[in-house]
């Protein structure tokens, strides 16, 4: 018989950031559990709202089939895990009374999907299964938070009941510190039934790419490519999102010398099914990241199966994990390999085949497929 849990999912993403796994995740869960969302980004203590002035909201609400819950810090000395644990179980009675759950009809699950999640599930006080859905690559630019990061996955890695990870290269870089870690497929949305093109009317050829432009681009290779190539029109799709990674990088004036070229347009949906027209218009399909971090050697960017899925041509910086797919991936190391793939890619039409394959590889990697793996992993776990 299949166990019915309550899910509890600490979010560190705050709404509108291009990495939505936190709510994708929640989302397919609760079609089948019940799931609360804590949110840690919006977490707040007494002492900001005593310095603040203002009044003591608790912050809950049931959104579709979720709930949410804002964390607050009501005792001081947080430094103590003591008081971290009873602020742990004052959040945990008060979110339990807001939306009456009675915890002893589940088989509690903590289920995260970030390092900070080892605080989390250190400090929480009721007995449960702790799961590390391992979606990415994590690491800092920052010395002190690159060693906090490093001490959170250690932790996980040895205390933790269940780890999965989405891609062959976190796999490989996890088995060394834990043996029984599960490959799980990586999650991605496939667009509406009723998707039309998005007529955009610039000459042709279009190199397109989709997502967040950030310190992740490799602005150096992106700037002389395009300057070199002025037939060529490249369009970049997606938000500028910033955080203490670029401040360090001080990338402002690359962004904005990228995006003021003259063969250059910009945009940015917050439609998924949007995204997927803008995407049907590309020639080729990009994704031009900077492999000097080892956050982006060592990533699986979900833009490859939204590409893969409209049934295009990729070209890409030398990641890891996109060696798996090289009869759909060209990888180029220099401005003159990716000038050499892009008029080769050009110049002959992309086979049916090929398009049939990676739309196949891509709906095998679908949220759904991804949650009820997990689940099966899951339900064999002696709870």
């Amino acid at each position: 018989m299949t166990a019915r849990y309550l899910i509890i999912i600490p979010a560190y993403n705050k709404p509108g950031w291009t990495t939505d796994y936190e709510e994708k995740t929640a989302n397919e869960l609760s079609k089948r559990h019940l799931v609360l969302v804590y949110r840690e980004y919006d977490k707040t203590s007494l002492k900001k709202i005593l310095f603040g002035k203002k009044f003591l909201r608790i912050k809950a609400e049931k959104k579709e089939e979720n709930y949410y819950y804002s964390p607050i810090e009501l005792l001081p000395f947080k430094r103590f895990k003591l008081m971290r644990k009873a602020n742990s179980l004052i959040n945990v009675l008060i979110s339990f009374l807001l939306f009456r759950i009675n915890p002893f009809s589940y088989k509690l699950v903590i289920w995260g999907m970030q390092p900070e999640v080892a605080d989390f599930e250190n400090d929480f006080p009721l007995k449960h299964v702790s799961l590390y859905d391992c979606v990415d690559y994590y690491d800092s630019l920052i010395k002190d938070h690159q060693i906090v990061i490093q001490k959170q996955e250690g932790y996980i890695m040895k205390l933790f009941d269940l780890v999965v990870v989405n891609s062959r290269t976190l796999y490989s870089l996890h088995k060394e510190k834990r043996k029984d870690i599960h490959l799980v497929p990586l999650g991605f949305s496939p667009p509406g039934q009723k998707m039309v093109a998005k007529k955009i009317t610039q000459k042709k050829p279009i190199i397109g790419y989709i997502g967040a432009i950030n310190y992740r681009l490799d602005f150096a290779l992106l700037r002389k490519l395009i300057e070199n190539n002025r037939n060529w029109t490249f369009i970049f799709w997606g938000p500028v999102q910033k955080d203490i990674q670029d401040d360090i990088l001080e990338i402002d004036d690359n962004i904005d010398r990228l995006l003021s070229l003259p063969n250059v347009i910009y945009g940015q949906s917050s439609d998924r099914d949007e995204v997927y027209r803008v995407v049907k218009q590309f020639d080729i399909c990009i994704i031009p990241y900077n492999t000097d971090f080892d956050f982006n050697k060592y990533c699986f960017p979900m833009k490859l199966f939204e590409y893969f899925y409209m049934g295009k041509p990729v070209l890409s910086s030398p990641i890891n994990e996109l060696k798996y797919y090289q009869r759909f991936v060209k990888i180029g190391n220099t401005v003159k390999e990716w000038q050499r793939y892009i008029k080769e890619l050009l110049e002959k039409s992309w086979p049916e085949d090929f398009r049939s394959k990676q739309k196949e590889i891509a709906l095998d990697c679908t949220w759904n497929n991804k949650i009820n793996v997990i689940l099966n992993h899951l339900e064999a776990y002696k709870l």
